[in-house]
């Protein structure tokens, strides 16, 4: 998904249809370019906590935390999953609750990562998605959503790193080409790059 969230003819059809196994891909800035407040460059535990509530409180993007998962992605930074919790789960008041789990490099702050290494690639998005489409593929009915986002943050990095320069050819020959073996490559690496937290307080229902 991209802005304006949470909008338009087809969001609502999969909405109404499908919500309880549709999953939002999106990036931080494009929430924060539709009337979303959430703080920047503070600390990953206030800006996750900030994005959970308003995807839970906000009435212009609340309709996002009905998706079975949400995934926000801060470019190669790291990820927010939001996800609707399961029947059976529920909280201290018996509603129940969604679940945040944050996914972040302990090292840095949002936009520190790619001050080292200047530039930007189109595709960041794309090889998220597709590390969560691959854990589909591989488990459709219990999708392993936590590790598709290690593995789609980490393509990312990879894809910011390498660029579309292809290997091997001189300079006044280069051609651009995504790296279509180092990407898919890196989406099947098994573990974990980033660290994870589950913010248990920031989306109790009101």
């Amino acid at each position: 998904m991209a802005r304006p969230a949470a909008q338009g003819d087809l969001w609502e059809h999969l909405l109404t249809n499908c919500a309880d196994r549709l999953i939002v891909v999106m990036t931080v800035n494009d929430l924060r370019l539709t009337e979303v407040q959430i703080s920047r460059e503070l600390s990953w535990e206030r800006t996750a906590q900030d994005l959970a509530w308003e995807l839970v409180h906000n009435p212009r993007v609340n309709a996002l935390s009905r998706c079975a998962h949400v995934v926000i992605s801060f470019y190669t930074d790291g990820a927010v999953l939001l996800s609707r919790p399961q029947t059976g789960e529920e909280g201290g008041d018996g509603r129940a609750a969604p679940q945040c789990r944050l996914f972040f490099d302990p090292k840095v702050i949002e936009d520190m990562w790619g001050q080292h290494y200047p530039g930007g690639m189109i595709g960041y998005t794309s090889c998220l998605a597709a590390g969560i489409v691959r854990q589909v593929m591989l488990a459709p009915d219990q999708p392993n959503i936590e590790q598709g986002i290690q593995s789609g943050l980490a393509a990312m990095r990879k894809l910011h790193l390498e660029g579309y320069g292809e290997r091997g050819t001189g300079a006044p020959q280069a051609r651009l080409a995504f790296p279509a073996e180092l990407i898919p490559a890196e989406l099947a690496k098994e573990g974990s790059s980033f660290a994870e937290a589950i913010q248990v307080n920031s989306v109790r229902l009101a």
